[in-house]
């Protein structure tokens, strides 16, 4: 089986070929359903902690900081994982092809939505900074083993709510309403 050849059925019935998908097969309900059904963490964390109530405080810490452009930039950054699944961060590099895949797929989702295709730097500092909260509030400490997070200061701002998929969800969603023109819908 080929590329082309290899889709999945998304929330509201679209066919998506993740690994040749087209920015027309792209809906923001697809992606915020699947986000807020996602625990981070491969679902080893304390309580339940989406993928998309992640996204909502990246992106309401950039609002927050650098101002209200980043914020879809940051909702939206872990979107393929809508349709390629959250993957650790060890794990990634590990599989091959996976980052490409995952970067091409991104940048079709923020170009259906009328941003850059990459992720500006603001973001990947930010989401950065995340982990460090998200260590703290949603998983157990193991002694002995770094995430690798020596000089990162948690976001004192942000507070995990641990949110049910269905807040999840509506909380993304309200989010993308606010920050994203009518004609991307």
């Amino acid at each position: 089986m080929n590329d082309s050849e290899s889709w999945i059925q998304s929330y509201t019935g679209e066919v998506i070929r993740p690994l040749s998908s087209s920015p027309g097969n792209i809906r923001i309900d697809d992606i915020a359903h699947s986000l807020s059904m996602q625990c981070r963490y491969t679902g080893h964390c304390t309580s339940f902690f989406s993928v998309s109530e992640h996204c909502c405080h990246v992106s309401d810490v950039l609002r927050e900081r650098v101002g209200f452009s980043m914020a879809l930039y940051g909702l939206l950054h872990d979107a393929s994982e809508a349709y390629l699944s959250d993957v650790p961060r060890p794990i990634k590099p590990l599989l091959n092809g996976y980052q490409e895949a995952e970067n091409r797929l991104l940048g079709i989702i923020l170009n259906r939505f009328g941003l850059r295709k990459e992720l500006p730097h603001d973001v990947h500092i930010i989401d950065k900074s995340m982990l460090a909260v998200e260590k703290e509030a949603v998983m157990v400490e193991v002694s002995g083993m770094s995430w690798e997070l020596e000089g990162i200061v948690p976001l004192p701002s942000v507070e995990i709510q641990c949110w049910n998929p269905r807040e999840a969800e509506v909380e993304f969603l309200k989010r993308f309403f606010t920050l994203c023109p009518e004609r991307y819908w």
